[in-house]
């Protein structure tokens, strides 16, 4: 097959090699990857070079010793990489591992990442290469999650992917892998987004797990060229990328410091709504997601509360159809739960909850596990009509000084009423606020001690 001729123009070394590349990229295209490939540029560097240079290619064309300005170290390493081979075997890596590259001009690009204030140029995916989901719900915790926290996650998750929902996680030991796990086996789309190149398996044990992601329709996504090994610093520039790519993140479980918290810090810059899964009150583990919660963070204690919050039912997505019902779905679920006596909030905390080792707990007869396949009592989220707009669930409004404000004032009538603080539906009939709200509050009335 004879090389299809590069465009006219200025010609470099660089021609010589990307006959083939141009096949399937545009010589513009090829220029970005190359730039977007020097480490030390990142998105904001190469923002302003485009800005300045007017496209990729022109800088290419204009590396010299007045571009210096872009720092010492960044100028150093494109130099460095100020060559013909470069891009040439960046494309061939991506060749060898069945990778593509998607740019943030493509339709295949997620929208909600383009709204950050530094999105990548471009992404490389294995897998599905559209990665423009509208629906994706992030999903991230502790590499060492204790025992209900791991269940929790399956449950949530497997429900939010059965529900048509994408659950975007960081594919790190502990609570990600769970939540990719869940979501592959409830036949669910999940999105694994690296801190490494998309050819490197990290961390090495998850392989199997991410040929499974890849045959379920599911995609692995880096910023990072291929060939990049994991470092310390690329992390917290993952973690921007799941909540950038999503509606709203959940905390399961994270430590002071760890990597959970800097996703939830990154939502939050954001604009995108964070969700808790309460925890043991005295674990390490869940101490910075009640502290978030005391701040205004949702409490959620299942994948139907988040589907609500987010109003899922007002937002119709193509494909997504399942999306529409799932609330309504989710609802009746917890009626059959309850029924069982499986109330929300009453979810067995089996084991001991500072046990990070117990990854594979034996379900109670009180929390019948959602891992794999679910039982005849799962719910139906078959696609179902389009409910009507509801309208903005209630904040709790503040607590006045020294006293209780109303809204609290309400749940804790509720409960001296004689309804059982684990019952949440029933609260809610009773004071008419939402569940989102009525958790917050329970939590609030509780520290407080006065339920």
């Amino acid at each position: 097959m004879s090389r299809r001729p590069c465009a006219t123009g200025r010609r470099t070394r660089i021609d010589e090699r990307c006959g083939a590349v141009n096949m399937r990229y545009s010589r513009e295209q090829y220029f970005k990857i190359w730039l977007a490939s020097v480490d030390g540029i990142g998105a904001r560097g190469f923002a302003r070079l485009i800005a300045r240079y007017g496209s990729a290619e022109a800088v290419w064309e204009h590396f010299g010793e007045d571009m210096r300005w872009v720092g010492e170290s960044a100028w150093k390493k494109m130099s460095q990489s100020h060559n013909r081979d470069r891009a040439t075997e960046l494309i061939a890596r991506l060749d060898r591992c069945g990778a593509c590259v998607v740019f943030q001009d493509d339709g295949e690009y997620p929208p909600l990442l383009r709204e950050i204030a530094d999105p990548p140029p471009l992404l490389y995916v294995r897998g599905r290469r559209d990665i423009s989901d509208e629906w994706c719900v992030g999903v991230v915790g502790t590499r060492q999650p204790t025992a209900y926290g791991l269940r929790m996650t399956r449950q949530i998750a497997g429900d939010l992917a059965r529900s048509g929902a994408c659950v975007t996680s960081g594919f790190a030991r502990g609570i990600d892998t769970a939540a990719h796990t869940a979501a592959v086996d409830a036949g669910g789309r999940t999105i694994a987004v690296m801190g490494c190149g998309v050819d490197v398996v990290y961390p090495p044990e998850n392989v199997e797990l991410l040929e499974r992601v890849l045959a379920s329709n599911g995609s692995v996504v880096s910023e990072f060229p291929p060939g990049t090994e994991p470092r310390g610093m690329h992390f917290p520039m993952r973690n921007r990328l799941i909540s950038g790519m999503s509606r709203g993140v959940l905390m399961v479980e994270g430590k002071q410091g760890s990597g959970a918290l800097h996703t939830v810090s990154s939502a939050v810059d954001q604009n995108r709504e964070v969700f808790i899964l309460p925890g043991h009150a005295d674990s390490p583990n869940s101490a910075p997601g009640h502290k978030l919660a005391r701040e205004g963070a949702r409490i959620i204690t299942s994948a139907v509360e988040i589907l609500e919050d987010l109003h899922a039912e007002r937002i119709p997505q193509s494909g997504n159809e399942a999306l529409a019902g799932a609330i309504k779905a989710g609802k009746a679920e917890q009626k059959k739960r309850t029924k069982r006596g499986v109330k929300p909030a009453q979810v067995s905390m089996s084991g001991d909850p500072h046990d990070s080792q117990a990854l594979a707990p034996a379900p109670s007869a009180a929390a019948p596990s959602a891992v794999a396949a679910p039982d005849a009592t799962a719910p139906d989220l078959a696609p179902l009509a389009a409910a009507p707009p509801a309208a903005t669930p209630p904040a709790p409004s503040p607590s006045p000084r020294g006293g209780l404000s109303a809204d609290e004032t309400r749940v804790r009538d509720a409960v001296s009423s004689g309804i059982p603080a684990s019952n949440v539906d029933k609260i809610v009939e009773f004071t008419g606020l939402s569940a989102s709200a009525v958790n917050t509050l329970l939590t609030m009335l509780a520290v407080k001690g006065i339920i």
